[in-house]
């Protein structure tokens, strides 16, 4: 597969926020971020497309007042109905990342 099959960061950053949470872009790691405040967050959801170049995305959850960080999800868009289909890839980008946003609200 083809790293053009699969949504990357530069998508998601285009949607600048998610349930009022901003997107943050780690320019040095790559990494996309969620952040419940642009200034002092309690909670930094990580969820950066093709992340390893395998076509998934890894969900994880930093809480900063514990200083706790969970793995919660990964995204699969390796199967036959995502690959190539951008549209389809950031539509279930949004709805899950969204979803973990709310339970944490």
């Amino acid at each position: 597969m083809r790293t053009e099959d699969f949504i990357s960061e530069k998508d998601v950053i285009k949607l600048e926020t998610l349930c009022g949470w901003i997107v943050n872009y780690g320019s040095m790691a790559g990494t996309v971020s969620w952040i419940d405040d642009g200034i002092n967050p309690e909670f930094e959801v990580f969820a950066t497309p093709n992340w390893e170049g395998d076509g998934r995305v890894p969900i994880a959850v930093m809480n900063y007042k514990t200083d706790e960080y969970v793995e919660r999800d990964v995204i699969d868009f390796t199967k036959s109905k995502y690959v190539g289909n951008l549209k389809l890839q950031l539509e279930v980008y949004k709805k899950r990342v969204e979803t973990i946003i709310s339970e944490l609200q």
